[in-house]
């Protein structure tokens, strides 16, 4: 189901909808699988790894935006230093290779052209819900996100 899944009279009515939305979601979230989460980012920053993001549509959104929190907060706020790119951020690029290759294809190339930057560790952020080809982000993760 998505949001909103109906008309409302006023705002006041959406922002209740709204907000009891939102903490059903934040009742879902696994506390656990954040710490790990963060233990792994951790790990890749202090190692001197990359952090890629990457989204489709508003989840491209979501993965520039993860790019300046990172750069940002935990540079400003910890003793890390992020080394985060966001493949969603050339519009240059992703359509160079959806017009030349195949659009299935856009994150996979763009990851072996960023790949240029080798490190050791790498990480690849995907939202859930911008996983459209099963085959390409496996890929990715198979090849890419090598956390030992």
């Amino acid at each position: 189901m998505t949001f909103p899944d109906s008309k409302f009279v006023d705002t006041g009515s959406y922002a209740n909808a709204y907000f009891t939305k939102f903490k059903d979601a934040a009742a879902t979230v696994d506390r656990e699988r954040l710490v790990q989460a963060a233990g792994i980012l951790t790990r890749v920053y202090s190692e001197g790894g990359l952090v890629y993001s990457c989204g489709n549509g508003g989840s491209a959104a979501i993965a520039n935006h993860l790019v300046c929190d990172h750069c940002k907060l935990v540079r400003t706020d910890t003793d890390l230093t992020p080394r985060i790119y966001s493949l969603s951020t050339t519009v240059e690029i992703i359509t160079a290779i959806g017009n030349d290759i195949s659009y299935d294809e856009i994150f996979v190339n763009s990851l072996n052209y960023a790949l240029g930057w080798y490190t050791s560790f790498h990480l690849i952020i995907l939202p859930y819900f911008a996983i459209k080809n099963v085959n390409s982000i496996g890929f990715l993760f198979l090849h890419y996100c090598l956390i030992s």
